[in-house]
């Protein structure tokens, strides 16, 4: 009985170690208490609830994406978002997947661009930077990331084949 007793207590976290590549965020009683920074931490089992992010440097890969610029020409493109995390609260509470809202909030962006320019007035430098304007404003602002650079690692004219127009696939 007293083992039952002992794992049961035992099961209960009663702290938390947040490494120098992390910030934390503390939760009591399903509301927000603290953000926590690099540490050793006492928590109240049951009560309150710490949560950990990654604050390094991370970069996600952009997809390629075929698009078509104004002036009906198909491209290629795809691209990198490198990131760190600044204000883990906001990251944790304001958003709900950061990886996957930066990546779809420029791979929109792209597509904006790329389908407003004719093929020869497209500059990927300046694509980046725009991108780069425009998008990390909101993202440091509302959700506490720090967008350090957008660079365009694909951009290509490419050719499309429509299997379509072959009639034994009609």
């Amino acid at each position: 009985m007293w083992q039952a007793i002992l794992d049961f207590v035992k099961s209960f976290k009663l702290w938390t170690i947040i490494y120098p590549n992390e910030g934390g965020v503390r939760t009591r009683l399903g509301r927000y208490h603290s953000t926590l920074d690099a540490g050793f931490y006492w928590q109240w089992p049951i009560i309150d609830e710490i949560v950990t992010l990654d604050i390094t440097v991370q970069i996600v890969d952009l997809r390629s994406q075929n698009l078509t610029s104004l002036d009906s020409k198909p491209i290629m493109i795809s691209g990198a978002i490198k990131y760190s995390i600044v204000d883990v609260n906001k990251a944790y509470y304001h958003v709900n997947d950061f990886d996957t809202s930066l990546r779809n909030l420029a791979l929109t962006k792209i597509a904006i661009y790329i389908s407003g320019k004719a093929f020869k007035d497209i500059n990927i430098v300046e694509l980046g930077q725009d991108i780069g304007d425009t998008v990390s404003d909101k993202v440091e602002r509302q959700w506490g990331i720090l967008l350090i650079d957008v660079p365009i690692t694909d951009f290509s004219l490419c050719r499309v084949i429509s299997l379509t127009d072959r009639k034994e696939y009609l």
